[in-house]
């Protein structure tokens, strides 16, 4: 089994979400970063999507639009790091669910589309199962979405 570095694990993650160069990987100037740091798009799933891609086990409950997704911009606004794990920094909502019934949602997915399948970079199982009745507005505190890279 091959281990990477705690050093590497932060650089990882500083280049995802805020957009920063990992130095001496490739020339001098390093792995860049992108011109424009863009954003990441955040999803909501019924199942484990790391199979798929976003659009995989995608929550299709009333309210929820899979054409909008939530996003948050690659930067230290948005995200926050704490050694080897990245998280939001700003409370985020999805739209309220308005039909009757329930949707569980168990994970949550980062991806790069704010649309359709889109790659999925992460999917993040929910510590605890969200239940989602009408009336309820799906959020997520702030350090509530973590990455972390091991």
């Amino acid at each position: 089994m091959t281990d990477t570095s705690d050093a590497f694990r932060i650089e990882v993650l500083d280049l995802l979400f805020f957009n920063l160069a990992i130095a001496l990987i490739g020339d001098a100037a390093g792995l860049q970063p992108s011109a424009a740091a863009g954003a990441f798009a955040f999803s909501l799933h019924t199942a484990d999507p790391k199979g798929g891609d976003q659009s995989t086990s995608e929550a299709t409950y009333t309210g929820y639009n899979a054409a909008d997704r939530h996003t948050l911009n690659r930067n230290t606004t948005d995200f926050q790091r704490s050694a080897n794990t990245a998280s939001n920094k700003i409370l985020f909502a999805f739209d309220q669910k308005t039909d009757a019934g329930s949707q569980t949602l168990t994970h949550v997915g980062l991806g790069t589309a704010t649309s359709g399948a889109g790659l999925l970079l992460f999917g993040i199982e929910l510590t605890d199962p969200m239940v989602l009745t009408q009336n309820v507005t799906p959020q997520f505190a702030v350090g509530q979405f973590s990455v972390t890279l091991t």
